[in-house]
């Protein structure tokens, strides 16, 4: 039984991964519940009509006090009876200021079941902030984030990188790598005679402007090279620094660059990312495995250009090893030769490591 903050599809990372993870356990002869605790759009405060179902999906108005949730979910799981509940976590998926403490309280009326925490994000990194602010949010996020673990005890946690997993060593915590967030299509290429590099960028901009504008000027001195043209293609809605943004790509690629291609489905979006030369990513080496966008691009075959400098030592996991050679950095020389490779598809071989993790700590 999944635990979840909201379940808005296309709009919510964390609501994408548990479904397309809950398709894979079904596919894979598994049962599979989801409740979001504290969702905003679409929800329902009645549960009388699904709880019965064999795979109960079920949202909770984040205006529902405390302990009609926990009658909620406390029912639903004794009707489901999980083997394992799944919470998956995110501060402010479930506490507008980050600092969900009263995950506690919700959980610990349930404790009987085994309990596995995902953590998607930890605390914000106060030791580098320049922020008072989040200096002071981070440092509580991780006082809430440790009571949370003393308090509850579960029996499995793990983290999707190892910047992450290192801050969570002494809880044993294990590596469990996300898939890409689209599933690549099979033999939709489309071959043409090349008169321009097609880029595209997939997401929510960041507000890193400065980053942004070194990733496009790597891009205009490729170009470059190739003597040709570019077609930068942006996906999505791109979230509330997107004008800055568009602005950037015109200044630095030419005012007929810009590619404005909003909102499609998943097979229209894999269909772009096969057809398309480069990908862009806003995170950079360290932080690329949260990222389920960067990771569809690599798993399409597509070289990636993340932020900030290439590291000594790439270091990657199993279902990763094949991205080594996509991945371009702000620091490769722009001259070097792109190429494309092999489609893979992480769902399952992620989705089958969690089983394992599972199935080893179900005797402790």
């Amino acid at each position: 039984m999944f635990i979840v903050g909201s379940l808005v599809e296309k709009k919510n990372g964390v609501a994408d991964y548990v479904l397309n993870l809950s398709k894979t356990l079904e596919k894979l002869g598994h049962q599979v519940a989801i409740i979001s605790i504290n969702d905003t759009k679409h929800v329902t405060n009645n549960i009388k009509n699904i709880i019965h179902e064999s795979h109960p999906k079920v949202r909770i108005s984040n205006n529902l006090p405390l302990k009609n949730k926990l009658n909620i979910i406390n029912q639903i799981a004794e009707q489901f009876n999980p083997d394992w509940i799944s919470l998956q976590f995110v501060s402010f998926a479930y506490q507008k200021k980050g600092l969900p403490l009263n995950l506690i309280y919700l959980l610990n009326g349930i404790k009987q079941y085994k309990l596995h925490i995902m953590f998607h994000e930890l605390w914000i990194d106060y030791k580098s902030s320049i922020s008072f602010k989040n200096k002071i949010l981070g440092k509580l996020q991780e006082v809430c984030i440790k009571a949370i673990l003393y308090k509850l005890k579960p029996q499995l946690i793990t983290t999707n990188i190892n910047t992450y997993l290192s801050k969570l060593q002494k809880n044993k915590a294990q590596l469990l790598p996300l898939f890409g967030n689209i599933k690549a299509l099979k033999n939709e290429h489309t071959f043409t005679l090349k008169n321009e590099i097609n880029v595209v960028f997939f997401g929510s901009f960041s507000p890193n402007q400065h980053e942004f504008l070194i990733q496009l000027n790597w891009i205009k001195e490729y170009s470059k090279t190739k003597m040709l043209p570019v077609k930068f293609n942006v996906i999505g809605n791109n979230g509330i620094h997107k004008e800055a943004a568009f602005s950037a790509i015109k200044n630095v690629l030419g005012q007929y660059a810009l590619n404005c291609i909003g909102e499609k489905d998943e097979n229209e979006i894999s269909y772009i990312f096969l057809n398309a030369d480069i990908g862009v990513s806003r995170a950079n080496y360290e932080y690329f495995g949260k990222s389920g966008s960067t990771l569809a691009m690599l798993e399409h075959g597509l070289p990636v250009l993340l932020r900030g400098e290439q590291p000594t030592i790439l270091k990657l996991e199993a279902s990763q090893n094949n991205f080594a050679k996509q991945m371009i950095f702000t620091s490769s020389p722009t001259n070097i030769k792109l190429e494309k490779g092999e489609i893979k598809n992480n769902q399952i071989w992620v989705t089958s490591r969690l089983i394992t993790l599972f199935n080893n700590n179900s005797l402790s």
